[in-house]
């Protein structure tokens, strides 16, 4: 009689038992913990997600996941060995740019007031950059034999919007290492009017936009990428870039790269500074594709016939050395829409535009005065940081931590309490995912910074945005952050060789193992 009571107790016993196996990883499967009591059991808040539910993003156009229902994040690299198709053009005035005397500038602002601003404040480390910046180190001391840009891509969310701070951290780093271009454009963009740095219209296409991406039809949603929009196109769609000179090295550049999918048989046709054209008819491809403009430019268009089956990124203005510093900025993101974007694709914009360094900055729209707990959400970044990798193997990842934001307390405007607990949310990520971290909340001064940043019109009256002026602040000092990062990694990494002796003066070049190759000085 005892038999049947055992028997059950025994199955009852190993039932309640696989509540407490953690989630196995059988030859690569992950098999996620399941629990018969599931029901029943209280799931922490780390768990469930609850830290980040709560959350209310600033930016009306925000759609925050609410759940952990993301895609799962390859472990290794995302290895595309597709071909990808290539066309150029190259006209007379490139071949002699680098002879002539760049056109004289127009008036840059006024910027003694913000240069008075950071001339006391204390250089921002950033944590663990000799061990997680390394390749981007290597391209940056390497520039000259490169035969490319340095290319840095700062992704984030409306703080950064109209590329507000990347705009001086381009401008201060082609000033110090070369080159020239306001890096990449989308075809079409909600903020065009808003940004300064380059002038750009266009008409006739589709905006397919990353933080709308749920209302996005299932067959187009397919094609979003790490830059956050594409375009559509309807029959002789047009868009127009135009150098100006709100920042130094924007007006004029030597290369252009047009970034497309021509699925079916689209005809391009560019033209460049009003006088010259070129039309192109790219092979129908379901890959990535690139245009070659070689040239000089200061204004180009871009217009599409046979728009059919067309899928529009956008264009990269660049040169062919120095640095360019790409601004992917999408309003009311947290960041962890990037991994719903395509692997693919984004491996693809890899091969056409090698990042060297790639900086996370978000937390804007995953913070709230109600919200105390940032674990999930840090939880959450390090699948992020660990999506990015996989697209982008060889870059060197920077989280940027989320800036001072400030709220009305008692009638009187204060620092968020939990702005410090988001950054320490985001270094924990950082540290977990190996990556570098720097604290913007520090490099803008800290406790109720914010409120400074408003008094000197660096920043908006929401207390939340900066302005193009407090952009520069920022940019500055992580500009100085990430030269004496790289003096300090120079000099315990790189060695002189006696086969350089025949150098004028002496030089130092990088080990064999990275290459070998000359490398100026820092300073």
């Amino acid at each position: 009689m005892a038999y049947p009571f055992v028997l059950s107790l025994t199955v009852i016993i190993l039932l309640v038992a696989t509540a407490f196996i953690p989630p196995l990883n059988l030859f690569g499967l992950e098999l996620p913990r399941r629990s018969i009591l599931s029901q029943i059991t209280k799931i922490s808040e780390n768990e469930s997600g609850a830290g980040f539910q709560a959350n209310i993003p600033i930016d009306s156009s925000a759609n925050l996941p609410v759940t952990d229902t993301m895609e799962i994040v390859p472990k290794r690299s995302y290895s595309d060995t597709t071909e990808l198709k290539t066309t150029s053009w190259t006209t007379n005035s490139y071949a002699h740019w680098q002879e002539q005397p760049m056109p004289a500038k127009g008036k840059r602002p006024n910027t003694q007031r913000e240069d008075r601003f950071t001339d006391t404040s204390e250089e921002v480390v950033i944590e663990s950059a000799d061990s997680t910046l390394a390749n981007f180190f290597v391209a940056l001391n390497g520039r000259e034999t490169l035969s490319r840009p340095v290319r840095i891509a700062v992704m984030g969310d409306s703080f950064i919007e109209g590329d507000i701070f990347t705009a001086d951290l381009r401008e201060i780093l082609q000033k110090r290492y070369g080159g020239s271009g306001v890096g990449y454009v989308s075809f079409a963009s909600p903020i065009a009017g808003f940004r300064a740095t380059v002038g750009h219209t266009f008409e006739g296409f589709t905006t397919y936009n990353l933080a709308n991406s749920a209302n996005a039809k299932s067959e187009m949603s397919k094609y979003f990428t790490v830059a956050g929009l594409f375009v559509t196109a309807q029959e002789q769609a047009q868009a127009t870039f135009k150098g100006v000179s709100f920042r130094d090295n924007l007006r004029y550049y030597p290369k252009a790269k047009i970034l497309f999918i021509n699925q079916k048989n689209s005809t391009i046709t560019v033209g460049i500074n009003d006088t010259l054209q070129q039309i192109f008819t790219p092979d129908p491809s379901a890959n990535l594709q690139e245009i070659n403009i070689n040239s000089l430019i200061e204004n180009m268009s871009v217009s599409v016939s046979n728009a059919d089956g067309f899928i529009g990124y956008g264009v990269e203005m660049e040169s062919d050395m120095g640095v360019t510093v790409d601004n992917y900025s999408i309003r009311g993101s947290s960041g962890i829409q990037l991994t719903r974007t395509n692997a693919k694709i984004n491996s693809q914009f890899n091969r056409l535009l090698p990042y060297d360094l790639i900086i996370l900055q978000y937390g804007l729209n995953a913070m709230s005065p109600q919200v105390t707990n940032y674990t999930n959400y840090s939880n959450q970044l390090i699948r992020v940081v660990a999506f990015v990798k996989s697209c982008f193997p060889d870059a060197s990842i920077m989280i940027m931590g989320v800036g001072d934001r400030a709220q009305n307390v008692n009638g009187e405007m204060v620092s968020m309490a939990v702005v410090e607990k988001m950054a320490q949310a985001q270094r924990r990520a950082a540290r977990e995912s190996g990556v570098a971290f720097w604290n913007t909340y520090e490099a803008m001064g800290g406790k109720n910074s914010m409120i400074t940043f408003v008094k000197n019109n660096f920043a908006s009256k929401d207390y939340t945005h900066i302005r193009y002026e407090g952009g520069r602040v920022i940019a500055r000092r992580l500009a100085q952050s990430l030269e004496d990062a790289a003096t300090r990694w120079a000099e315990r990494n790189i060695v002189r060789k006696d086969s350089f002796t025949t150098l004028s003066t002496p030089a130092l070049v990088l080990p064999d193992r990275l290459g070998g190759f000359k490398l100026d000085s820092l300073r």
